[in-house]
């Protein structure tokens, strides 16, 4: 059995959830606990990712008003700054530290936010600005709430 399907069966064995791709997980339970042992299995996943990063979404679809999602990105994590109009984002930092970039349309950079897992750890902001969370620590574990439906579409990358 290859690795990735090794983990996965392990992941399967303790969380109800599905997997869309090799970076996205949607739970199914109406209840969902995260654990350290969950947060565990999901670092081995994004090390193996290309992108290095996963993400689990705590909602059942991508059509539901409030998403909700752990996020772990691994050291080399490919983050590219992006926006989308009309929505909200919070980011809650449990685990690491990150810089969050904030840019202008043009693509200078407007402001950078520290947060980490021990001080500043809650940013909300709206999704109209250009961001990317560039990393400081190996890992990086976070929730991040938004309003929905998401729609891959409605993202826009800067410079492009």
């Amino acid at each position: 059995m290859n690795i990735k399907k090794e983990i996965d069966a392990q992941l399967f064995d303790i969380l109800d959830c599905v997997k869309k791709n090799d970076e996205v997980y949607y739970t199914d339970a109406d209840i969902t606990v995260i654990d350290d042992q969950i947060i565990s299995i999901f670092k081995r996943i994004a090390d193996l990712n290309a992108n290095k990063k996963v993400r689990l979404c705590l909602h059942k679809s991508d059509d539901e008003q409030v998403q909700e999602m752990l996020v772990l990105y691994a050291k080399g994590a490919m983050l590219v700054p992006h926006k989308q109009y009309n929505k909200q984002v919070s980011y809650i930092i449990l685990e690491g530290r990150c810089k969050v970039i904030l840019y202008e349309d043009d693509g200078k950079e407007k402001r950078v936010i520290n947060l980490d897992c021990n001080t500043t750890n809650i940013i909300r902001l709206p999704t109209s600005i250009y961001r990317v969370m560039k990393m400081v620590t190996d890992y990086l574990v976070f929730v991040e709430i938004n309003n929905g439906p998401f729609r891959h579409e409605e993202t826009i990358w800067l410079g492009s």
